[in-house]
């Protein structure tokens, strides 16, 4: 009989789908974009799915879809990040402080805490600097699908096995090539340790306003809240947005699985009047865009002159994406403040993509083939940069005010050198060569950490053993104990036999 409901519970729930939570708060276009698309996933494959978005208003409205309005998180601006003169320390403390900000804003919001009450099947969440969204599923008692908008790094790697890249693959602070040497691989170690520590610190300090804000949901569902210690890396299914054309290769558990160009809209269409434009421009197009985090009314008056009589000089239609109307532009430079960047990189005309780097940038390029002049600014950009220029098919210049200047010498660089296109193509060849798409593998892993209530399966055994059980330590230091008394003993017997022989003589 037991069987039986099983069954027939199974079988409605593959007819309805399940009923998810999907909470993607951090206040970014970009960061919605990826939101929007394991949503648009989960709702293509059936399942009802409850979107937690600072965007309410630019979302369609579904049938299976509810909005949950967490556009309180939109108090956190990103632009502070974005100077020239901001060091990667000055950034990476205040991403700190972003993430448990947004995180905490989130979870207090009104619709989230009423969305809270209701019954879910899984809960997915983005990965961004706290460990405060595992609340979510520990409150509902259901898988949790953490999902990251980066590629692997320690900080995730720690989550769901051993941190075993340390001394192989560096990270975006240290941004070695590899093969590392001796001292780049100590510098790793370095930047990794102190990562360690600061997400512990993090998460210490973190686990009152953790108990303060989901311990009451807990409580209304009769249930009770565990420690954020025990559920921070209960992590059923990692979806990390990532490939290995766009970062080294690493050894994962099988619940970890790359999805990187899942959001690309393979459909992007140009509105009229700049499909126009593009077919007509012969000789090629640029595409230049910073992203939606730097503003171009930001910059010094005379960098935003210098670029535009750097770009009037070329025989290019150049296309420029900027927050402000600009002045006095030559004939082929169009400036418009928003443009559908898929279906521009997509058009048979582009010649080059000069960007920002950030990620969802260089995967739309990858996957057009597009090659890149990469304008790294903060965050993992630098990183994204110096790895996209080393697999050859972009080159990287600084973000300064003498940036005109540096973009016309790597144009010259990448137009007069065919290796740069070709690269890029081949990479992109690679990046499609897969046995599903991967906004497939979505709803797929979700459905499976469900039907499987947590994957435990696909997890690492890593996690049933104590730091110093996955370091050996306990066994480096038995075997030190071990030969100690062995060393003891010979030590004792020889001085016994010393003794015993000058008795004798």
């Amino acid at each position: 009989m037991k069987l039986a409901l099983v069954a027939l519970w199974a079988t409605m729930s593959l007819v309805e789908g399940y009923r998810i939570l999907c909470v993607f708060p951090v206040p970014s276009p970009s960061h919605n974009i990826l939101g929007k698309g394991i949503v648009d996933a989960l709702l293509q494959a059936g399942h009802q799915v409850w979107w937690a978005t600072p965007y309410p208003e630019k979302t369609k409205p579904a049938s299976n879809l509810t909005i949950i309005d967490v556009s309180a998180t939109r108090v956190i601006k990103f632009t502070s990040l974005s100077g020239f003169n901001n060091s990667d320390y000055q950034t990476m403390l205040r991403t700190l402080t972003l993430g448990t900000d947004i995180a905490a804003i989130a979870a207090s919001a009104p619709e989230m805490q009423q969305a809270m009450l209701e019954d879910f099947d899984a809960v997915v969440t983005e990965w961004f600097v706290s460990d405060m969204p595992a609340g979510y599923a520990a409150v509902q008692q259901v898988p949790w699908i953490l999902f990251s908008s980066l590629v692997p790094h320690p900080n995730l790697e720690m989550l769901v096995d051993d941190v075993t890249s340390t001394a192989l693959v560096p990270t975006m602070s240290t941004r070695a090539p590899i093969p590392m040497n001796f001292f780049q691989r100590v510098a790793n170690s370095l930047v990794v340790g102190g990562m360690r520590i600061v997400m512990w610190a993090l998460r210490t300090t973190s686990a009152s306003q953790y108990k303060d804000i989901f311990g009451p949901l807990a409580a209304a569902r009769g249930s009770v809240l565990p420690p954020l210690s025990e559920v921070y890396n209960n992590v059923s299914i990692l979806l990390v947005n990532s490939h290995p054309v766009l970062a080294p290769a690493q050894s994962f558990p099988p619940n970890v699985v790359d999805i990187g160009g899942y959001h690309v809209d393979e459909n992007g269409s140009l509105p009229k009047d700049l499909e126009e434009l593009l077919n007509s421009s012969t000789q090629g197009f640029i595409y230049f865009s910073l992203g939606s985090v730097v503003e171009i009314s930001e910059l010094p008056a005379s960098l935003k002159t210098e670029l535009s009589q750097m770009f009037g000089q070329l025989p290019y239609t150049v296309l420029w994406r900027s927050d402000e109307d600009l002045q006095d532009l030559p004939r082929n430079v169009h400036v418009r403040k928003w443009l559908p960047q898929p279906g521009i990189l997509a058009h048979r005309n582009i010649k080059l993509f000069i960007t920002h780097a950030g990620l969802l940038s260089v995967i739309e390029a990858v996957h057009h083939g597009v090659p890149v002049l990469a304008v790294p600014v903060f965050g993992d950009q630098p990183m994204n940069a110096e790895r996209a220029a080393a697999s050859g098919f972009a080159v990287k210049v600084d973000f300064h005010v003498g940036l005109a200047s540096e973009l016309r010498r790597g144009l010259d660089e990448m137009i007069g050198n065919e290796s740069y296109y070709k690269t890029a193509k081949h990479l992109s060849k690679l990046f499609h060569r897969r046995p599903v798409p991967p906004s497939k593998l979505i709803p797929h892993y979700v459905e499976l950490a469900i039907e499987s209530q947590g994957a435990y399966h696909l997890r690492s055994a890593a996690r049933h053993y104590p730091w110093y059980a996955r370091a050996r330590i306990d066994q480096l230091l038995f075997c030190a104990a071990l030969f100690y008394g062995l060393y003891r003993a010979c030590w004792i017997v020889v001085r016994q036999l010393r003794t015993h022989k000058r008795k004798a003589e």
